[in-house]
């Protein structure tokens, strides 16, 4: 169980010492708080410890993770903890607002972040991908003055991209999808045909839709490069 605690000794004129031990389980939502009084001086009765345990009524409690990462493991696990409990309880969150018919529609491409440990995703056509739910994360940036990235009519056949080759913000993006346990993550500059304006009018129509259907949406609020 992961605690975090806090240990404070005090002097005492009749017990050679009290501590005091407060335990708080974020992942658990457990309290625990330990006394301890050591016997007093001359005494041979032994060491007494009371220990007392309770959860907070409240499920919404704030949980701090212990590390100072952002792309550390805990980091990941609670931010799993906060997108589970919020699909499962928070009515928004189950798409219930989008229409049926529209719940199961998917943005024409997909970057594929199966293989990104080796250094590279893949830009997968939806129509080709196994019928049934498909989960995928969104992400919501601000594009850069220096757009160096996109996909266009030239490099359609690259399906195959290095993660060098990506700007920090989206190798962050592609990491992030990863340590939370997914696959597909949906980027507007490389899912869609920049300079089709055939496609990119069609999918802009439908942007809401595929942010609404993301399972989560990651927001970047600034980039100097796109």
């Amino acid at each position: 169980m992961l605690f975090r605690s806090s240990r404070l000794d005090v002097s005492h004129p009749t017990y050679d010492l009290t501590v005091v031990v407060f335990k708080q389980s974020f992942y658990f939502r457990k309290s625990v708080l330990e006394i301890q009084l050591q016997t007093p001086r001359g005494s041979e009765e032994t060491s007494k410890r009371l220990r007392v345990e309770w959860s907070p009524k409240s499920s919404h409690t704030h949980r701090c993770a212990t590390s100072s990462r952002t792309d550390s493991e805990d980091i990941a696990q609670l931010a799993n903890g906060v997108i589970q409990q919020s699909i499962q309880h928070h009515t928004l969150c189950k798409r219930e607002f989008v229409d049926k018919e529209s719940r199961g529609y998917l943005p024409l491409r997909l970057v594929d972040v199966q293989d990104c440990e080796n250094g590279v995703v893949d830009i997968v056509s939806t129509a080709k991908l196994p019928e049934g739910a498909v989960e995928y994360l969104a992400l919501s940036h601000c594009w850069g003055s220096k757009a160096e990235v996109k996909l266009t009519k030239t490099n359609l056949a690259n399906t195959r991209l290095s993660l060098t080759t990506l700007p920090p913000n989206f190798q962050d993006t592609v990491s992030i999808t990863h340590k939370l346990g997914m696959r597909y993550i949906w980027i507007d500059s490389i899912c869609i045909v920049q300079d089709d304006e055939k496609e990119w009018e069609l999918q802009s129509t439908y942007m809401g839709l595929i942010y609404a259907n993301a399972r989560c949406v990651i927001s970047v609020s600034f980039e100097a490069v796109a």
